[in-house]
């Protein structure tokens, strides 16, 4: 167990959007509470103020410089509607609901050419009905949100389900179970539905979000269209994965290493009053579950194998893939895996309420701190410092984090004139809290982030920085310069002449 809490640098690296109530920006019925969220990034945004410097060509300046946030937000309430809005929350379409309650929802972006409809993305979801049973559903969706048909339904065990998640092509999901075991199921193309099936109501710009009426024709043709043979076919249970422990799958994530699949599953026993689990300590929620990892072959059949990574599991959703490893959060830390073992662990105590991993070393965490005020953090935990912190007010905790992988590295093929770009894509995080409110942290440009640190006189972050965002040369050269006057101020001149040295070509000699 993680007990020393990391002191790491504090930045302000990301803004603050409030995005309003969550009940009137997604158009749904008074009362209504949000019970599942999803973000899926379709386009990343880009650091547009830095590429319009002149060490990149024009026409890489104007390819570039295109649309700059294309997502979309699948949100569920209690009940049982869907709704699929953009990255600001607006435009909102509404999918088939459930009878009684939406309990999970998930969604990723389309993953094979091969497939029937060529859509946005796929959305799962996972919904009771007014009879206690339970209902999995796939949708194919445009990459403006409407509705696109494909529908397709499974009908679930009486086990409630726990947690859901997509492989990265939409065509595997795993719920995880409360009885303590996984059910893999097989997702086929999906169908593809003529104009007149879609049931989407289209929302004018400026009008407020209309409600749309399930109980139209349309929405029997749906109704039809899922007791259907080839609809069935869509959605097969294909195998399962069970921990050596029997308790519930609370957290799943898919990862991809190498040209490798796996799945990690994460459970927590649910105490309640009076509950003791044998090893158990009175303030570690998480004692009694595990950490264990499956390897998905490529035909899947029967019971998949798997291996215990850690005797603790982690609460409800606290588990996510950054494209590198797999990110646990627990009441005493952040805990790092890898598919046999794992890797680390870094200390920030306080009890977790959700987890998003933004790619690129960047993780949004929600937590419980200083006078039982929730807090948001964003943590870069490659260069160990803090990118952005938030106190919400009391009484007021976040609901869930949505980000997707937007920051990933550039390949070599995007490198310009041999050098890694300027440009790369930013991230944002959008928190739902309990209070029905919606904010969006968005990062900050290059420029804006420098201009703070200069400020600060936080020139060893700004390096960090600099480099890190592929600047050229003589940019670079300029805040080394201004590193090495700082030191000089101070009369560290060793070290002012270590900085001074990165400036030779750039700054007359004279100067130093």
């Amino acid at each position: 167990m993680v007990r020393a809490t990391q002191q790491w640098r504090r930045h302000s690296f990301f803004r603050k959007s409030a995005l309003g109530d969550a009940v009137k920006q997604l158009g749904l019925p008074e009362g209504a509470q949000v019970t599942c969220a999803h973000l899926v990034e379709l386009k990343p945004r880009r650091d547009e103020d830095a590429i319009t410097m002149s060490d990149v060509d024009e026409a890489t300046t104007k390819q570039l410089k295109e649309p700059s946030i294309k997502a979309l937000v699948v949100v569920g309430d209690n009940g049982g509607r869907i709704v699929v809005c953009d990255g600001h929350l607006s435009t909102p379409s509404f999918l088939p609901p459930f009878d009684s309650r939406s309990l999970h929802v998930h969604a990723v972006t389309r993953g094979s050419e091969k497939d029937v409809a060529r859509v946005g993305a796929v959305v799962a979801a996972v919904g009771s009905s007014r009879d206690g049973s339970y209902l999995l559903r796939t949708f194919a969706v445009s990459d403006d949100g409407a509705f696109a048909g494909g529908v397709a339904e499974l009908p679930l065990t009486k086990d409630a389900p726990a947690s859901l998640a997509l492989r990265s092509d939409g065509r595997l999901c795993a719920i995880g179970l409360e009885s303590g075991s996984v059910t893999l199921v097989s997702v086929g193309a999906s169908i593809a539905c003529s104009e007149d099936d879609l049931s989407r109501n289209p929302v004018a710009p400026g009008d407020k979000p209309r409600f749309v009426d399930f109980a139209d024709a349309a929405a029997r043709r749906i109704g039809r269209q899922l007791q259907t043979d080839k609809a069935d076919e869509l959605l097969v249970v294909c195998g399962s994965v069970k921990p050596p422990r029997s308790a519930p799958c609370v957290a799943l994530a898919f990862a991809s290493f190498t040209e490798e699949t796996y799945l990690f599953v994460g459970s927590q026993v649910r105490r309640f009053a009076g509950d003791r689990v044998e090893g158990d300590s009175d303030d570690d929620d998480d004692a009694g579950g595990q950490v264990v990892c499956s390897k998905i072959p490529d035909a899947i059949s029967g019971t998949l194998p798997s291996s215990v990574l850690d005797e603790r599991g982690c609460g409800p959703g606290l588990m996510s893939f950054d494209g590198e490893k797999i990110i646990v959060a627990r009441s005493d830390g952040l805990y790092l895996y890898a598919t046999d073992e794992r890797r680390g662990a870094l200390g920030f105590d306080g009890p977790k309420t959700a987890l998003s991993c933004l790619g690129d070393g960047l993780v949004a965490v929600a937590a419980v701190g200083r006078y039982k005020r929730s807090e948001v953090t964003i943590y870069d935990i490659i260069q160990r410092r803090i990118v952005h912190f938030a106190r919400l007010q009391q009484g007021v905790a976040a609901a869930c984090l949505l980000s997707a992988l937007a920051r990933k590295p550039p390949e070599p093929a995007d490198y310009v004139d041999g050098r890694r770009p300027l440009m790369k894509p930013l991230s944002s995080v959008i928190m739902l809290a309990t209070d029905g409110g919606i904010v969006r942290y968005d990062e900050k440009s290059t420029p804006e982030k420098l201009d703070g640190l200069y400020k600060e006189r936080s020139y060893a972050s700004a390096v960090d920085v600099a480099l890190k965002s592929g600047l050229p040369k003589r940019a670079a050269s300029q805040i080394f310069r201004m590193y090495g006057d700082h030191l000089c101020d101070q009369s560290q001149y060793g070290d002012a002449a270590q900085h001074y040295a990165h400036t030779i070509g750039t700054v007359p000699p004279s100067y130093v």
